[in-house]
């Protein structure tokens, strides 16, 4: 109410007249002040405030609306006044009843003039607009033009009341719209102080108020200056200072600033945002600055780094003084910081403050800007990770204080007071400006320090008091006494319980009770919580000493508590089971408590803390180790429970800081530590014995553990230390492991250092290979890149130079160029033997980074250096370089480097092992040989190159097993081969591929290979590799042949003598082996093999590749000499080749032989000896039941108590690589489970009945299995299962549709059968091994579809190390590839799950089978072994059902014979609600539809419920002719296309040349016919694929149909020629694709129809990998049938000449670039022309004679005119070109 506020004014006034502002004077002006205010009066109904000046007459009058003003207003208008008009009229009636109306109203002789605000007119004007105005008859709005003219006229009846309207709105006119003013809106100033006076001025410090109270009037000539001591004050306009009263202070002239909530705006203006670190202004929604609260200010960028956040403050200073603050930093020390500046001026601050500091800094008199930032770096956040401010006060910045401040509640003061005192306990102030505080009633009332009103005392409760305990006695026993918690706050209520006599405190742990006292535990001893006796700890525990703390009754001795600020008495509370850090009635504490402590033990002690706590609002707990950060929890609005946290302290004294800080929080937050632990102490016990940790070991009764010495180790709980095993070492003590030595290098055992082998590089055989002892007695090799220097010293680690800084000696570091910072890169040195008579030097154990390559900071990886030495007879010692030139392969990432060497001092010597020769082409009966280093040539010195050489050489050719000598075909001796009149390249035994050479390009990628050996086969490089061979070719059968294999991704095509050969041009995902023969003309031919290595298709998938094997080119020339097979293989029976032994043989004298007994050896391993067998386990036999089947009876059993007499089978898995006779048949009592999805009962397993699914229920507290019923609208999914652990084996067959095959060096056929799945088997070398299954689905479109398995992958048995071994995994749906990572780190079984269909639900519907493989493939050495198990094929057709599902939408529940299955509704209805319902009238659907739909145009509704096309299509559109004899013609017409009779075949191939073949008839579904003889195995659609020659696949690319005009049809005319035909659905559907539609563009053309291809999907070539996606394909028909009908208006007749006596007239098309077709009109009879003849000719001369002459006369008549006219026009034209130029210039002639 408008009188609150004037009261309100009234009250601010009285109390500042002694020193503020004068009060002005308050009358009732409209009753001459005859009425003086008469306080609170009644409220009248009618006013928006209590009448004061108003006689009650007068009152009843307002209310009755008869007083003068009510009266002249109201008469002014007439009819019915709206409501808010009636409420504003009222308004004004009450205007001279306010006590302050003479701030707008102002009396004369005999009237009053009533000052209204222009605002109030307005608002007046718009209410009263639809009121009539009595005067015109017009509503207000159409009366007056304004607010002010309506108001002007509206007052014009009152005879003694005139209206003023301000032009501008003031405070001193009426408007009740606005609050009244107060002092509050009064603003002042001095003048300056000019020959010792200046005035003081009053004025308005806003226009947001009216009337209330009026401006005071200045004061003048006042004296100055005049300055007031703290304590005092100066009053407005006078000249001397007071002190000020009792209850208020002040700082004389200063200003204090304590609650920063909001910022303050009096004498001091402030401002807050944040910067980045280039110093930009960051947004405020994403940084607001500095946040206040009521006691400080938060700097507020927790967690935001290289950020500042920035308060500003501006003041003036009247004389100087200075700035005092109070700040407290937590975080990051030396990094995150607190920067004062006073006018951009750094000042000094204390670095780091973690408890409140005060800061003063002098500042002179005049203006100043004040700016605190809290700048944060890039990295951490530590402890609060903020900056407060508690207190800012500035001094001086006026000569006085011009009043004074009064003290809060709470608070009270003495006259002359700076500060004002907190009230002491149980008194209080309950009013701003207490002069004292006031006493509680002690006896039912209490208050804390600070209140502002006394609380009363409840009945005292048990917490209100607390227990505490006498010292223990000899007897065990102890006195409890209670005290009251003070200060007491309670009343009557309970009493102290008596003293009672109870046991002694258990001991801490550690200590044990005697005599009534806890004694610590002996060394090497423990005890838990209350112990009477101690225990000794074993040999690898120890006892450590340690101090807990979990019971709290008094402060142990060094510690100290107390409260930074707030209201937080002493500290953290003793409660007896928990230390607490105390409930608050402020809002914001800190409180904190220390302890000190020594640790003692070696390498650490350990801190361990156990707290809970409970937070409102924002709380911070954290652990300071004297100034430095340890540990902190920050929570927000929420309670935590119980929390742990554990912290390393290093030997020393410790002041261990435990600090809470609450902002914002309530009576309720409280933190509660329960438990403090301190380990590694000089004194105490220890709680338990403890395991060594790794590395360490003990005795028995240890109080510590030792550290192992170098060359052993220990794991955890070791009583001793283990010597390093040989080949490896422990160069630091305390070792958990030992580290392995160098790859290829010998080290003894229990040692801290490898041996290099003194730099001699051997071979397997133990020969020297390279001696590289000179790279080791030079300097030390380094090499520069980018930021970083590498160092390189073969064979003896740096002692001295850049390295030496890590503290242990290193072969390999790095080191900053600008920081000097130092990284180990190798410790030890290995090595790797190349095939090309080169080595790769490898330093390995460099230190250990966080995330070094897959390394995590649990198992980080070790950086690691590689030098490849390479001989080079031109380099002499040489010096460290890049790899290839290239520094993408040099540095592959920052924890690995790849560095290459050429130098001349590895290079043997040469022998004849290092050349080979060329025999060239026999001619005249000689043919030369030419010998020639091998590349890359890797010796010195030695033997030379043998000269050339020539051979006799004739048309004698030998057959395969001989060779030629002295012109006579020789039997190869035994154990050799040869191909007789050729040459083969098989099995390559060294590095190099002479006389092969290989190139590489890169394509989609970043780097590229060359082709290379692996496992002595050639295999492709990465991106676009080359292989090349040349060779001449001397008779008439010329042939060459390879075997191959490829796999992955890629293009693997070759070429004879650059053309690609069209046989061998593939693309495959799945791996393949084959051989290709190809004959070739005498004479020289280059062959290349070409592969294309394709982009991983998603990451960890297999790289492509290709492998060659046995290269064999036919008629070369005749094999002088017999070839040896490589180690592991002998020659054929036919000696023209080797091969591999098969399993448990190996080759002796050339040929296989029986292994010893109890030795084994595989295919593949590429030696001659066999290895000793293991003895078996029970894994190396196949656990069968032979004659179990499911309809055995006494077999079987379901719940397990009752066993049966079995028969058990064991079969060896082979091959067999274990010694041990095979366990005999035997039968034992067992209970065998029901097979998955299988039920016990009546004494046997059995399936569910049909319709039924298999689940469980809760029986008596067991899951019992169940058959049931689905519910209503559900039905049963169906899946198989295959090598889970209740699958019957009952021989080592795969199970029934399981298939297998293998390709390369195989041990089996395939996968073969184990106890715990189906696996890869023992194998060596070179294998792909192929698993697969032939799925027989049953599709219900978005049913759930899909496979999952088990896939574990696990070392090979008798395990043999090879280097270079590659293997992986790949799993195929279909032809379409799975996202599994190719690499095989499965070490324990995973899982997987791929779906069969989009996201794993069925497309389509009814029976489709997919086949499920997987490939299993490696290359070199020996092969882990991958098992598979537990495979689930869920949607099947068939097998047991372990679920249900709702039948999805389009589908229906049908029952019949004991089933329950979903059945998509037919075509011609559609599904809801589990029902199928026929559409209506002319709608149709496809198979499962939820909806209907018309039938497209040129469709119509067939008998059968579906949309079958006439393929005869009839439009209308609007065309436009053109036609010489007439203007253009634009009218609707009606087209015509008829395509039936048309089919129609395209063969497309894709880059691979593959072929693909779509077969569309656009009118009629295709059954089998001549185009696709196996199309009606899947339906029938208007369009299907088939993949190359398979004839078994077609797949449906649509089979319903849609017309469609092209774009430009109905625009004009001469686009009007072509249509579109969308088709869509079908039930098999390319694997590639979740759905198909095939648009196929009919286009006009005169020519013989042509179908073309115009897009296909992207994965039609490869199927692709991952989920289908959406597949469009799109076709274009160029045909006649695609042309419009003629219509009349496109033919013209045209008349013939006149043949012999006849006229002949034919038609002919109007417009010939508009295509059309139809038959010509019939043209008309002729006509008879004999009598035109024979006068046609005299009148023809007439008529040319006529026109000749007309022709002349006209061309002699007007041909001067035009010449004229044109002339004149020139001239005219001319001459305005002058004027416009202002030109003089004129033409002599046109």
């Amino acid at each position: 109410m408008r009188m609150l506020g004037i009261l309100f004014a009234v009250f601010v006034l009285c109390r500042a007249q002694s020193h503020f502002l004068p009060v002005p004077s308050l009358g009732c002006t409209y009753f001459d002040d005859t009425a003086a205010p008469q306080g609170r009066a009644r409220d009248l109904g009618t006013c928006p405030y209590s009448s004061v000046c108003c006689p009650s007459s007068y009152e009843s009058q307002i209310e009755s609306k008869t007083d003068p003003i009510s009266v002249a207003l109201r008469g002014a208008l007439t009819g019915s006044i709206p409501e808010s008009c009636s409420a504003a009229i009222d308004s004004l009636a009450c205007t001279v009843c306010a006590p302050d109306q003479s701030t707008y109203m102002t009396s004369f002789f005999d009237y009053h003039q009533l000052k209204l605000c222009p605002s109030f007119c307005d608002s007046l004007y718009n209410s009263c607009g639809q009121a009539s105005v009595k005067s015109t008859i017009k509503s207000v709005a159409e009366s007056f033009p304004s607010g002010n003219a309506f108001c002007s006229k509206l007052f014009s009846g009152l005879e003694n009341i005139v209206v003023s309207i301000p032009k501008h709105e003031d405070n001193e006119c009426f408007n009740p719209a606005k609050p009244a003013c107060t002092a509050e809106d009064i603003g002042f100033s001095y003048t300056a102080c000019v020959l010792g006076k200046y005035d003081l001025q009053f004025y308005w410090a806003h226009n947001n108020c009216t009337a209330g109270i009026s401006l005071p009037k200045s004061k003048e000539d006042i004296a100055c200056p005049v300055s007031c001591l703290a304590g005092s004050y100066l009053p407005l306009g006078e000249e001397e200072c007071l002190e000020c009263p009792a209850g208020t202070f002040s700082l004389g002239g200063g200003h204090r600033i304590v609650s920063f909530k909001p910022l303050p705006t009096r004498f001091m203006d402030f401002s807050t945002w944040c910067e980045d670190k280039n110093g930009n202004v960051i947004p405020t929604d994403q940084c607001e600055g500095w946040k206040g609260y009521n006691k400080l200010i938060d700097a507020n960028i927790r967690g935001k780094a290289s950020t500042s956040s920035i308060l500003e403050a501006t003041a003036t200073l009247y004389n100087d003084g200075e700035i005092k603050f109070i700040a407290q930093i937590d975080a990051e020390k030396n990094w995150d910081v607190l920067v004062f500046k006073i006018d951009g001026v750094v000042q000094t601050l204390e670095p780091y403050a973690m408890l409140p500091t005060n800061y003063t800094f002098p500042v002179s008199a005049g203006y100043h800007t004040f700016r605190w930032e809290y700048v944060k770096d890039i990295l951490l956040d530590v402890g609060l990770d903020t900056v407060w401010i508690l207190e800012i006060e500035i001094t001086n910045m006026l000569a006085h204080n011009n009043h004074c401040t009064e003290c809060p509640e709470g608070y009270s003061s003495n006259a002359g007071a700076t500060e004002c005192y907190e009230c002491p306990e149980n008194t209080y102030a309950g009013s701003l400006g207490s002069a004292t505080c006031s006493a509680c009633n002690v006896i039912s009332e209490y208050s804390k320090p600070g209140a502002s009103s006394c609380t009363q005392r409840e009945a005292c409760v048990e917490a209100d008091y607390y227990a505490w305990y006498t010292e223990c006695r000899t007897d065990g026993k102890r006195t409890q006494k209670h005290s009251w918690i003070e200060p007491k706050i309670c009343k009557g209520g309970v009493h102290l319980p008596a003293d009672t006599t109870v046991a002694c405190a258990p001991c801490n742990p550690g200590f044990y009770l005697e005599d009534g006292q806890c004694k610590a535990c002996q060394e090497g001893w423990s005890s838990v919580a209350g112990s009477t006796q101690c225990v000794k700890c074993n040999a690898g525990t120890y006892a450590p000493k340690e101090l807990i703390y979990d019971v709290f009754h008094t402060h142990p001795d060094g510690w100290k508590t107390g409260c930074s600020w707030g209201d937080c008495a002493d500290g953290w509370i003793l409660e007896g089971d928990y230390l607490s850090s105390g409930s608050h009635v402020e809002s914001s504490v800190q409180v904190y408590f220390t302890l000190t402590v020594e640790i003692t033990a070696e390498p650490f002690g350990y801190l361990s803390l156990e707290y809970d706590m409970f937070c409102s609002h924002i709380c911070w707990f954290e652990i300071y180790d004297g100034e430095s950060y340890l540990s902190g929890i920050w929570k927000e609005e929420q309670d935590t429970g119980l929390k742990k946290e554990g912290i390393q302290l290093t030997p020393g004294v410790h002041e261990i800081t435990f600090n809470l800080i609450q902002i914002m929080g309530n009576a309720t937050d409280e933190t509660r530590i329960h438990k403090i632990k301190i380990e590694g102490v000089d004194k105490g016990g220890a709680e338990t014995c403890r395991d060594c940790v790794a590395g360490t070991y003990s005795a028995n009764a240890a109080s510590s553990c030792t550290a192992c010495p170098v060359g052993t180790f220990s794991g955890n709980h070791s009583a001793s230390c283990t010597p390093c095993p040989a080949n490896t070492f422990a160069d630091s003590p305390q070792s958990e492991k030992c580290l392995p030595c160098g790859e290829n290098t010998v080290t003894p055992s229990k040692q801290a250092e490898c041996s290099t082998g003194g730099c001699l590089l051997r071979d397997t055989d133990g020969n020297v290979a390279l001696d590289i002892s000179d790279l080791g007695r030079d300097s030390i090799k380094s090499v520069l890149d980018g930021d970083y220097e590498y160092f390189v010293h073969p064979c003896t680690k740096m002692m001295a130079g850049p390295c030496t800084v890590l503290g242990k000696p290193t072969f390999a570091c790095r080191r900053h160029i600008l920081t000097q910072e130092v990284e180990d890169f190798g410790r030890v040195q290995g090595y790797e033997l190349l095939l090309d008579g080169n080595a790769v030097l490898k330093f390995t154990q460099g230190d250990q980074p966080d995330l070094c390559g897959q390394g995590t900071q649990e198992n980080p990886i070790p950086r690691t250096l590689q030098v490849t030495l390479i001989c080079d007879e031109t380099a002499g010692y040489g010096h460290l370089e890049v790899s290839n030139g290239n520094e993408e392969d040099t540095f592959p990432d920052n924890c690995s480097a790849n560095f290459q060497w050429r130098t001349a001092h590895i290079c043997n010597p040469c022998t004849p092992d290092d050349y080979s020769y060329i025999v060239g082409v026999c001619e005249g009966g000689v043919q030369p040989i030419t010998y020639y280093w091998k590349e890359p040539k890797v010796c010195v010195g030695g033997v030379s190159l043998p000269l050339a050489k020539e051979r006799a050489c004739g048309a004698l050719t030998c057959n395969p097993g001989q060779f030629l000598q002295y012109q006579v075909c020789k039997k190869c001796e035994e154990n050799t081969y040869s191909v007789g009149n050729g040459q083969v390249y098989s099995v390559f035994t060294s590095d190099s591929i002479a006389p092969f050479q290989t190139t590489c390009g890169m394509h989609h990628v970043t780097t590229c290979t060359e082709w290379s050996l692996l496992d002595g086969r050639l295999i492709s490089g990465i991106g676009n590799s080359t292989l090349t061979l040349q060779a001449s070719f001397n008779y008439g059968q010329d042939s060459i042949t390879f075997d191959y294999d490829v796999g992955g991704h890629g293009l693997f095509s070759f070429f004879v003598d650059n053309e690609p050969t069209p046989r061998l041009r593939l693309r495959t995902t799945i791996s393949t082996e084959s051989s290709f023969t190809t004959d070739v003309m005498p004479g020289q031919h280059t062959f290349k093999w070409v592969y294309y290595q394709e982009t991983l298709p998603y990451p960890n998938a297999r790289a492509g590749f290709v492998r060659l094997d046995r290269v064999r080119v036919v008629s070369v020339s005749n094999v002088l000499e017999c070839s040896t097979c490589a180690p592991g293989l002998v020659p054929t029976e036919t000696q023209d080749g080797c091969m591999e032994c098969p399993p448990n043989h190996h080759p002796i004298d050339g040929a296989c032989q029986f292994c010893p007994t109890n030795m084994w050896r595989l295919p593949g391993e590429g030696i001659n000896e066999c290895s000793p067998m293991e003895d078996c386990t029970k894994d190396d036999f196949l656990l069968t039941y032979p004659n179990v089947t499911l309809s055995s009876k006494n077999t079987f059993c379901g719940d397990g108590s009752s066993k049966h007499e079995v028969h058990v089978s064991y079969l060896p898995v082979t091959p067999r690589v274990c010694k041990g006779s095979v366990p005999s048949p035997e039968s034992s009592n067992q209970c065998i489970p029901c097979p998955t999805g299988y039920l016990w009962s009546s004494e046997k397993c059995q399936p569910c009945l049909h319709g039924q699914y298999l689940t469980t229920v809760n029986v008596s507290g067991s899951q019992e299995p169940v058959c049931q019923d689905p519910p209503a609208l559900h039905a049963p999914v169906y899946s198989r299962h295959f090598f889970d652990h209740k699958s019957l084996v009952t021989d080592a067959k795969l199970p029934h549709g399981w298939t297998t095959s293998c390709h390369g060096t195989c041990s089996n056929d395939g996968w073969v059968m184990t106890n715990h799945g189906v696996s890869t088997g023992n194998n060596f070398g070179t294998v792909t091994s192929v698993l697969q299954y032939e799925a027989d689905l049953y599709l219900i479109n978005n049913l759930p579809t899909y496979v999952s398995f088990m896939l574990e992958a696990g070392p090979p048995q008798g395990s043999k190390k090879r280097a270079r071994t590659i293997s992986g995994i790949e799993f195929f749906v279909g032809r379409r590839q799975q996202e599994l990572s190719f690499d095989l780190d499965y070490k324990s079984p995973k899982l997987f799950h791929f779906g069969l269909g989009p996201n794993g639900l069925a497309r389509g519907y009814g029976e489709r089978k997919v086949n499920l493989t997987w490939v299993f493939s490696h290359s070199g050495g020996h092969a882990p072994h991958v098992t598979i198990s537990e495979v689930s094929i869920i949607g099947t057709k068939g097998g047991v059902a372990l679920q249900e599902t709702p039948c999805p939408p389009g589908t229906s529940v049908s029952s019949s014979n004991g089933e329950r299955y979903c059945e998509p509704c037919p075509v011609g209805t559609f599904g809801r609600d589990g029902k199928c319902y026929p559409c209506s009238g002319t709608q149709t659907s496809t198979l499962g539809s939820t909806t209907c739909s018309q039938c497209s145009t040129g469709t119509s509704l067939s008998s059968s419920g579906t949309c079958e096309t006439t393929c005869v299509f009839n439009i209308s559109t609007s065309m436009t002719w053109i036609d010489p004899s007439k203007d253009l013609d634009k009218s609707e017409v009606a087209l015509s296309f008829d395509i039936r009779g048309i089919e129609q075949s395209v063969e497309w191939r894709d880059h691979t040349g593959n072929s693909y073949y779509f077969h569309i008839n656009p009118c009629t579904r295709m059954s089998a016919n001549t185009l696709c003889p196996t199309c009606n195995q899947t339906g029938e659609a208007y369009a299907y694929m088939q993949i190359g020659s398979d004839s078994s696949t077609p797949y449906e690319l649509g089979n319903s149909v849609e017309f469609r005009t092209l774009s430009g049809l109905s625009e004009d005319g001469h686009s009007a020629s072509g249509f579109m035909l969308a088709y869509s659905h079908g039930n098999h559907l390319p694997d590639h694709c979740r759905s198909v539609t095939t648009n196929i563009n009919f286009v006009c053309s005169e020519s013989s129809s042509q179908l073309q291809i115009e897009s296909i999907p992207e994965d039609s070539a490869n199927f692709g990998v991952g989920p289908p996606k959406d597949c469009i394909y799109r076709f274009k028909w160029g045909t006649s049938r695609a042309c419009r009908r003629c219509l009349e208006s496109d033919w013209t007749l045209v008349d013939g000449g006149c043949v012999n006596g006849w006229r002949q007239s034919f038609w002919m098309r109007s417009n010939p670039s508009e295509l059309c077709v139809g038959s010509v009109p019939v043209s008309p009879e002729p006509v008879d022309c004999v009598s035109e003849h024979d006068v046609e000719v005299p009148i023809l001369w007439g008529w040319v004679i006529t026109i000749s002459i007309i022709v002349i006369l006209i061309t002699v008549l007007v041909l001067p005119i035009v010449v004229f006219c044109k002339k004149r026009q020139l001239q005219n034209r001319y001459q305005a070109l002058q004027e416009r130029l202002n030109g003089g210039e004129e033409f002599d002639r046109l």
